[in-house]
């Protein structure tokens, strides 16, 4: 099962009433969404040393250790800047991805709980903790959350998808059939999803859809497909 999980780096200086925007923590920043670490954190570290609460310095250095694959800091880094500013929504989402990252899906559950009691319209939070509940094998719940994505943000085609692809898991083959095929009209590129759905056909006794479904998603490049096709097809 292939995961996608939302990742928003970097936040830009917008309101310095509220966020230190020190000179350090400018250049830090900037030299971060440049891909320049060294030098990003060098400043991101000057701007912690003259305001030792800048929550924002401190993510801006997690994000950094996240993208270099340095889980153990990046979660040190997100700890500083949730104690420096414990509402930091971002921080608790973002650790939660290295929580996930590292096996610890409850912990990642934990800190998306804290994320949608912040923020509860934050539709991403539902949809990630749905997948971090489908990783300890809580499906149910997994599928709840994604159908609370939904409702926030119905335009978005991966949680359709998943909640289809979970449901074929429960059996709910007619169920899965509606998402998916939502999924393919919101998001035509996830080649997957034809191939789950033509599975969704031939369980429910509609052989000729499921194959053509089958082809579909070999013509879009799903290796899977194949293995359809020889079972079902022939």
């Amino acid at each position: 099962m292939r995961y996608i999980l939302f990742l928003t780096i970097l936040i830009g200086c917008k309101q310095p009433q509220s966020q230190p925007c020190d000179d350090h923590y400018i250049k830090g920043h900037n030299y971060a969404l440049n891909f320049d670490f060294v030098n990003a954190d060098n400043e991101l570290d000057s701007a912690i040393r003259q305001s030792p609460n800048n929550a924002f310095a401190y993510y801006d250095k997690g994000s950094v250790a996240l993208l270099n694959g340095k889980f153990d800091k990046a979660l040190k880094e997100y700890d500083s800047a949730i104690a420096s500013k414990p509402d930091f929504v971002f921080g608790y989402f973002h650790r939660a991805t290295v929580y996930a990252i590292m096996g610890e899906h409850k912990m990642a559950i934990e800190d998306l709980n804290k994320v949608i009691n912040l923020k509860p319209e934050f539709f991403y939070s539902y949809y990630t903790r749905g997948v971090y509940l489908h990783a300890l094998g809580d499906i149910a719940a997994s599928i709840a959350d994604f159908t609370k994505s939904i409702e926030l943000n119905p335009q978005y085609g991966n949680a359709y998808y998943y909640r289809g692809v979970f449901n074929i898991e429960l059996k709910n083959y007619q169920v899965a059939l509606v998402d998916l095929t939502k999924s393919i009209e919101l998001n035509t590129d996830n080649v997957a999803a034809n191939t789950y759905k033509g599975y969704c056909e031939y369980m429910l006794g509609e052989k000729d859809k499921a194959c053509a479904d089958f082809n579909r998603g070999k013509e879009l490049g799903d290796s899977k497909a194949n293995f359809y096709i020889d079972k079902y097809c022939k």
